[in-house]
């Protein structure tokens, strides 16, 4: 992992690593057929930003407030103009200790993202 943080990612980030502290869950969908286990938007960060995560099945489970968490090979998808993580076919997610800080006020999924921006 080479250290990169949520205040580094763009719209155009993907097969990224990085570790993050789980600050809210918001549950969207049941399980189905197509997610089982649910689906939901994850808000996550560090001290350097926060941004959505969008998480089904098992990996919603795994996300509970005040947790911390490093995925690995996650990539941005870009939705109304709003910038979320997406935990892919060849993403991962697994469970750290406890600790890490987010900062609130760089709420990367609340902007706008243009579409020349890199």
């Amino acid at each position: 992992m080479s250290g990169f943080k949520v205040g580094d990612v763009t719209r155009r980030s993907a097969g990224v690593s990085l570790k993050a502290k789980v600050v809210r869950v918001c549950v969207q969908g049941r399980a189905g057929e197509e997610h089982e286990g649910g689906y939901g938007d994850v808000l996550i960060g560090d001290e350097t930003g926060c941004i959505l995560l969008l998480a089904a099945g098992a990996e919603l489970g795994m996300l509970t407030p005040g947790s911390s968490v490093l995925l690995r090979n996650v990539s941005i998808e870009v939705l109304h103009q709003r910038m979320r993580l997406t935990i892919g076919r060849w993403g991962s997610m697994e469970p750290l200790e406890p600790g890490l800080t987010c900062e609130l006020e760089n709420d990367l999924s609340s902007r706008d993202v243009a579409s020349d921006d890199s």
